[in-house]
């Protein structure tokens, strides 16, 4: 009887999918969900303490215009907690007074096309100015002194240029070069300072633990026109609940176990239908989609891989799989780049409130 009462129930699924399936409509429920952005190099990701070298007049900080909150920004490392003692890495920074280098109106010809059609040519003004701010970014281990980053520019060899767009007149161009303020060009200390900005986020790039806020989607069914879905639609309620209320540093076999009915479920469903069945199509697409979205959070990018490409076979919104794909490679290639297990880690910088602050000195400040 057990056995009897199965087969009904079998073909009562198999029915149900196969009458209904080309009557639905499918609707996107949307969702965030969190992990790591992993550092390119994992050098640093053994260890969970730095502390901070500063070195810079506070004039010449307000020279550049470099504000308490600036940097502050510039030293909170992402996934890393700063100390005074006892630290594992060193950060410094250093940066030195400003030298001019250059100052000068380059005069160039462009191109336009006249009303009778005919090329002619105009003279036009670019504002030339060249700085050395000679600026090092360093990371170093303690006690054993290994550098394992380092980065130096807006030196003499490499100075900050500033390039103006094209002025009409020469007297425009030579009015930016005398735009001064504090005793530096501000186009100047505007582009050190964006190379600045640039240079920390190259670094914490390589060696930070950045938190991320994916939004992605599920479909769902619409159960106006399909009510007997309502447990497909349940499902999704139920995965959506799940990754919502994923971080950063909840653990990936806690999240796999805890998908693993829904992916079960719609997997379920997919064994049921007819192959190169027009009429489930869409149903079958949905359940693809939604687990292949599943493992790419869940980290088992081959698996996502291989469901998108069945997806593919499908001929049904085929740059959605694309996007699907795309991302899941190039998670993939992120997570074996940085060295690491997964995006899901727990590091004790996440939690921590202990912040370096800095603290205005008209001498140069050691932390």
């Amino acid at each position: 009887m057990i056995r009897i009462s199965f087969l009904i129930c079998l073909i009562a699924v198999v029915f149900t999918h196969t009458s209904f399936a080309q009557n639905i409509d499918l609707d996107k429920e949307k969702f965030n969900t969190e992990y790591t952005i992993l550092p390119t190099n994992p050098t640093l990701s053994y260890f969970d303490t730095y502390s901070v070298d500063f070195f810079a007049e506070q004039a010449l900080l307000d020279q550049l215009l470099l504000t308490t909150n600036d940097i502050n920004s510039y030293f909170d490392l992402p996934g890393y907690v700063f100390t005074k003692d006892q630290a594992q890495f060193n950060y410094s920074i250093s940066i030195q007074k400003p030298i001019e280098i250059l100052k000068m109106v380059e005069t160039i010809q462009e191109t336009y096309n006249s009303t009778d059609g005919n090329a002619k040519y105009t003279t036009k003004y670019v504002a030339v100015i060249s700085y050395s701010i000679p600026t090092t970014i360093s990371l170093k281990l303690i006690p054993y002194g290994t550098v394992v980053y380092t980065s130096e520019f807006s030196t003499a060899f490499t100075p900050t240029v500033y390039r103006s767009a094209p002025q009409i007149t020469a007297a425009a161009a030579q009015n930016m070069l005398t735009f001064d303020s504090k005793g530096i060009n501000v186009y100047a200390r505007s582009a050190y300072q964006k190379s600045l900005q640039s240079e920390i986020t190259k670094m914490k790039v390589q060696c930070c633990f950045t938190p991320f806020t994916s939004s992605n989607f599920f479909w769902k069914i619409n159960e106006k026109k399909a009510p007997e879905y309502a447990p497909f639609n349940t499902e999704v309620s139920k995965a959506i609940s799940i990754l919502e209320k994923t971080t950063k540093s909840t653990s990936i076999e806690t999240m796999r176990l805890e998908l693993s009915t829904s992916m079960k479920y719609w997997g379920n469903i997919i064994a049921t239908i007819q192959a190169n069945s027009k009429k489930t199509m869409k149903l079958e697409f949905a359940c693809l989609h939604n687990l292949a979205v599943c493992q790419y959070y869940l980290e088992q990018f081959d698996t996502c891989k291989t469901t998108c490409r069945s997806m593919l076979q499908l001929n049904y919104n085929k740059n959605e799989v694309q996007r699907i794909l795309v991302d899941a490679e190039t998670a993939q290639r992120e997570v074996r780049a940085s060295g690491l297990k997964t995006r899901h880690q727990d590091r004790i910088g996440f939690s921590s409130t202990e912040k370096f602050q800095y603290t205005n000195t008209s001498s140069p400040i050691k932390k």
